[in-house]
């Protein structure tokens, strides 16, 4: 009777419990007499008994009040909670030794052969799995006083019963549906272990990169066919008990399988996608990650789940799903251009394939699925958003999802740098996980862009403090910033920049990578003629000039002689072959001296910036006014990766090196262009290739053609060069949505009111530059006004301005 009577005022101090969202009163209310019953209730429960329908509540109480201030812990306390009153009784709560032992008999019961007595959907299983999934959740916080409560013998018998025949029936049987193409029923043994266990072990700090011996392969390939499996079963993210398994598998996919055991191997599948062996050869193969990526993180229902933290299984699901999509994407990206093997390091096939917008990615590609992540209220999805972003958004996506969203590289500089902030003011460096380390490399991957850039400007200050506490990736933050020349007058107004580059260089003498990473950037703030002392004049030869990454040394070797075996020049520019003396001296005179500068286009072309000079070797010839012939040398490259390069290129014409016809057609039209140009003075640089059938955007904006068009028919790229030839290169991004009745328009705007100075203002435009905006944009409508008046089309004059165009 005192027995009963002690359940009974505990299942009510339970009940009371239920709907509280004070997690620090449910924590600190749990003690030992609820411990206690709960163990007795265990083991009458492995001992076959039956229990009542009040021991069966209490079981489902105690496992819903230890899980849930876990939980909340995790998923949905900010900053300025202090959760330090919940989770000091986790320890006592989650890791209490006689609790602990109790709970290593029931994972013993569960797998072993007297479980058939019970049934396989037993309801005291999913009370079980809770109670583990506070503990996996517990070890997620990474709380400092846990960290010595490693309860290794009940992890040993969860992972005895991940390798489990039984664990194994369940995995096959998975695999036989599929051929069958039959329904696949979960049960809550089932769910227990390939949801709980598999979850539990992938956290447990002991067991990463557990799955490495070669006897352990087939059941990899066990794993990742339960993912497919699963993600293509009809109505799969209504099923919890499906997701509950996904999120357990994955985790045990990104924690315990070593990346550099299956590297290679993904590597040679995802390079043959239409081979149907290397696929099927390859467990992480193209179907896997195509899944991931269209059925689960394209879902509507998991996306809403998720970044409302509305279920932490689904939460926790995309956190993993997002994790193992950056798990293989390698880190070729994050290493030093100088280290001797960074050039023999395997790049990722799979980046190359998640950055590509063929069927894989249907009408959205995976940078666009992601992005809509950066909004959850969980940090952890918000950080493997950017995580993954950094490595796959491209200027296209951002065009694309700026028709939607406004200000995304001021969103994305803002959200890394308050991670930082927070990261660095724990002792360990780290947020939720998340090391500072980590948070600087991945805002190193966004610099990349020119937009990127200029938000990190306010930023600047706090960087050069880092690169003072020898943070080397801070250093080349601000070296990859200094490679825009639109940024330059403003990064080095800078003090703090300006003093570390000139004053406190001494400071890094005895780190010499470091020093090096200063001499770059001192580098790279002048423009490339300014270092030369050679005052160069034109030569009457037909002259080239390649400039090219030294990563794609064999492309350029395959280019030069293709233009070799034409015959089209008499001297072909290549830096190994005419570098005599100084360099710079060198590749000056080489530029002006060449009718022609091939750009040979690569991702190494586009991130080299060691000493930026692929990209100050670029400008410097549309300076020149040279005609500039970009190739695209790496088949997967997008003309509109990289902002700098789409305004670079504008509407012009390029070729793709590995498309014979494209060559010929390159070849065809030099020849032609030779025969128009029979003099110097006729060999006008501002000529464009007029070969009708070479590849282009909008082959129509030929630049000849566009100079005797009206204003009022220019498109958005006429204006774009309307910009560059003019030497108004600040103005390109705040023009970029104008076509030419827009820019007329402005016009108008600006005899009435200080609009552009507001403009200026948003985008740091020198007072200088906009006096040259104001000049050159006067003197192109005066000319046009002397136009007869059919040729400027009616609807200019009443067409409004879209101030929202210009941001």
């Amino acid at each position: 009777m005192t027995q009963s009577n002690d359940l009974t005022s505990l299942l009510f101090q339970l009940q009371q419990l239920q709907h509280s969202t004070d997690y620090s009163t449910i924590s600190n209310t749990i003690d030992a007499r609820f411990h206690t019953k709960i163990d007795e209730l265990i083991t009458k429960w492995i001992s076959n008994e039956n229990l009542s329908a009040d021991e069966k509540s209490f079981f489902d109480l105690y496992s819903n009040n230890l899980l849930s201030p876990v939980e909340y812990c995790l998923f949905h306390a900010d900053e300025t909670v202090d959760i330090s009153t919940i989770t000091g009784a986790f320890r006592r709560n989650l890791f209490q030794k006689t609790s602990t032992d109790t709970l290593i008999e029931a994972v013993e019961y569960i797998r072993e052969e007297h479980w058939n007595h019970r049934d396989e959907n037993d309801v005291i299983l999913l009370y079980i799995m809770k109670m583990i999934d506070a503990r996996s959740y517990a070890y997620r916080l990474q709380i400092d006083s846990l960290t010595d409560m490693l309860p290794r013998t009940l992890y040993s018998e969860i992972y005895d019963s991940l390798i489990h025949r039984h664990a194994k029936k369940y995995l096959y049987n998975v695999k036989s549906v599929d051929k069958k193409n039959e329904k696949i029923v979960i049960s809550n043994r089932h769910r227990f272990f390939l949801g709980c266990s598999t979850y539990a072990v992938a956290l447990f700090p002991e067991y990463q990169n557990l799955l490495k011996e070669a006897e352990q392969t087939k059941y990899i390939y066990l794993l990742a066919k339960y993912v497919r499996v699963m993600l293509k079963m009809n109505n799969f993210e209504k099923n919890p008990n499906i997701l509950y398994c996904l999120r357990g598998v994955l985790a045990l996919l990104n924690n315990c399988v070593p990346v550099q055991n299956w590297m290679h191997i993904i590597n040679k599948a995802m390079a043959n996608p239409n081979d149907v062996n290397a696929q099927q050869a390859n467990p992480f193969n193209v179907d896997l990650f195509s899944l991931i990526v269209k059925r689960l993180l394209a879902s509507n229902i998991i996306h809403d789940k998720a970044v409302g933290s509305k279920s932490p299984t689904v939460t926790s699901l995309v956190d993993v799903a997002l994790i193992f999509l950056n798990k293989w994407f390698g880190s070729a990206m994050d290493r030093d251009e100088d280290e001797s093997d960074a050039t023999n390091e395997e790049q990722s096939e799979l980046l190359q394939l998640l950055r590509s917008n063929d069927d894989f990615n249907d009408k959205r590609n995976t940078a666009q699925i992601v992005f809509t992540y950066i909004k959850a209220e969980y940090d952890r999805l918000r950080f493997m958003s950017i995580a993954i972003l950094s490595s796959l958004m491209s200027y296209d996506d951002l065009e694309k999802l700026q028709r939607r969203v406004d200000h995304i590289w001021k969103d994305i500089v803002t959200l890394i740098f308050q991670f930082i902030n927070r990261a660095v003011a724990h002792e360990s460096k780290q947020y939720k996980g998340i090391s500072f380390g980590l948070l600087l490399c991945y805002l190193h991957r966004f610099l990349t862009q020119d937009g990127a850039k200029k938000e990190t400007l306010p930023f600047v200050s706090q960087i050069v403090q880092y690169a003072r506490d020898g943070e080397l990736t801070a250093l080349k933050i601000l070296r990859r910033i200094s490679t825009s020349p639109s940024i330059r007058s403003e990064l080095t107004a800078n003090t703090d920049f300006e003093r570390l580059i000139n004053t406190d260089t001494n400071l890094f003498h005895s780190e010499s990578r470091m020093y090096k990473y200063i001499e770059d950037i001192r580098r790279n703030l002048q423009p490339i003629e300014y270092e030369s002392n050679q005052d160069v004049e034109e030569s009457d030869d037909r002259q080239a000039f390649i400039s090219y990454s030294h990563k794609n040394k064999d492309k350029c070797d395959q280019f030069y002689q293709i233009l070799t075996r034409a015959g089209l020049f008499t001297k072909i520019w290549l830096d190994h072959m005419h570098v005599e003396g100084n360099v710079i001296d060198s590749i000056v005179s080489g530029i002006k001296q060449s009718e022609i500068v091939f750009v040979l286009l690569s991702d190494s072309y586009c991130r080299s910036d060691k000493d930026n000079t692929c990209r100050r070797e670029w400008e410097f010839a549309v300076a020149c006014k040279k005609l500039v012939c970009p190739v695209l040398v790496e088949e997967s490259f997008k003309r509109k990766t990289y902002d700098w390069v789409a305004f670079l290129i504008g509407s012009d014409l390029y070729y793709k090196l590995h498309d014979g016809n494209d060559m010929k057609r390159l070849v065809k039209a030099i020849q032609t262009n030779k025969r128009k140009s029979s003099s110097k003075a006729e060999r006008k640089t501002t000529e464009k290739f007029d070969s009708p059938s070479l590849t282009t955007d909008n082959p129509s904006n030929d630049r000849e053609t566009v100079d005797k068009q009206p204003i009022a028919q220019w498109t958005r790229e006429n204006v774009q060069n309307w910009c560059r030839d003019n030497s108004l290169d600040q103005w390109r991004e705040p023009l970029s949505q104008y076509s030419g009745l827009d820019l007329l328009e402005l016009n108008k705007v600006l005899k009435k009111n200080a609009y552009l100075h507001r403009v200026a203002d948003n985008h740091r435009i020198p007072l200088l530059d906009v006096i040259k905006f104001r000049r050159e944009l006067r003197k192109l409508v005066s000319e046009t006004t002397s136009t007869p008046k059919s040729a400027v089309q009616k609807p200019v004059t009443k067409r409004p301005i879209s101030k929202s165009t210009v941001k």
